[in-house]
């Protein structure tokens, strides 16, 4: 089949709508009102057309210590309860089942797959982190309190490890749904 690609706001998607298919991965949640923004995305689907949103379910302890070790220089909009998922729809299975509702989508599921994350050491981890949306992070931490960081994570991940290395895991959260017919 013919597939095709575009580029836009995300916030203001419009694209002239009939699509079949809206993925969107891990993004959702660093919009202050993902309610009007999701609604969007569904209406540029045609009828019968799927959307599939990706965020992230349970984290294990020591992911969630990594990430705290940011806190002291993010900007409030990554500091949001919402945008790290401890509150607001991104916290539960049934808040974001919800939010796909709200949106206007139908036969709304969750798939929920575990992740593993293995780091022979602290810098296959920051390596690692630098590859995602993490990446964010780490450009908020000023260079020279960059080692400090590292330093405090090789210690976490080496708590939560053994002599080959440490494993996180992560759920990821597959939200599935149709526009109606």
């Amino acid at each position: 089949g013919n597939l095709t690609a575009q580029m836009a706001d995300a916030t203001h998607l419009d694209l002239g709508g009939g699509f079949d298919l809206l993925a969107s991965s891990l993004v959702i949640f660093f919009f202050e009102q993902p309610d009007p923004v999701l609604a969007g995305w569904v209406d540029q689907l045609r009828p019968g057309g799927r959307i599939g949103i990706t965020t992230f379910g349970r984290l294990d302890a020591t992911t969630r210590a990594l990430d705290a070790l940011f806190d002291p220089w993010l900007p409030q909009g990554l500091l949001d309860a919402r945008t790290s998922g401890t509150a607001g729809p991104f916290a539960s299975d049934e808040g974001v089942l919800g939010l796909m509702t709200r949106a206007g989508a139908e036969r709304v599921v969750n798939v929920v797959e575990p992740i593993s994350l293995r780091f022979a050491d602290v810098a296959a981890w920051q390596r690692f982190s630098m590859s995602t949306g993490q990446r964010a992070m780490w450009s908020h931490v000023p260079v020279d309190e960059r080692p400090g960081l590292l330093k405090r994570a090789a210690a976490l991940l080496a708590e939560a490890g053994n002599e080959n290395g440490t494993t996180l895991e992560w759920d990821i959260r597959y939200t599935l749904g149709h526009r109606p017919d």
